[in-house]
């Protein structure tokens, strides 16, 4: 009996240690602000033109291997801008190009200092992004 109730106290105190060296658990507030930050960035009015949907590209995708796949996108958001939002479709289609080249971005990384690539990607993420935030 006296084992028993000694192998619970002794869970207890280590409950009570971890909980300690833990801290509290976060607030509603805080949670919902570090879920915010794991969101990609929209890209500014500076990238992406809202009137003509015109896109100012990352270097490292001026590349010859995304002019294809960069001039379809640019169809989109122009076409974005004229209709204010993206249909389902080319939601669709924006997100299936933004994979696409992460794909190639990706085979040639190598090609492309560490910044470059990483701007890149990060670019890609907001387009697709965006999409996502203006589809309706």
């Amino acid at each position: 009996m006296q084992w028993t109730q000694t192998y619970f106290e002794m869970r207890k105190l280590n409950r009570a240690a971890r909980n300690a060296e833990r801290g509290p658990a976060p607030t509603q507030e805080q949670l919902i602000r570090m879920a915010n930050s794991r969101l990609p960035d929209r890209p500014s009015a500076s990238q992406v033109d809202p009137l003509t949907g015109g896109i100012k590209w990352p270097t490292a995708l001026l590349a010859d291997s995304f002019a294809a796949d960069r001039a379809q996108m640019e169809k989109l958001y122009g076409e974005r801008a004229q209709d204010g939002h993206f249909s389902s479709d080319k939601y669709l289609k924006v997100k299936a190009l933004t994979s696409q080249m992460m794909g190639v971005l990706r085979k040639n990384i190598r090609l492309y200092p560490g910044n470059l690539s990483i701007d890149a990607r990060k670019f890609l993420q907001g387009l697709a992004y965006e999409a996502q935030f203006q589809a309706g």
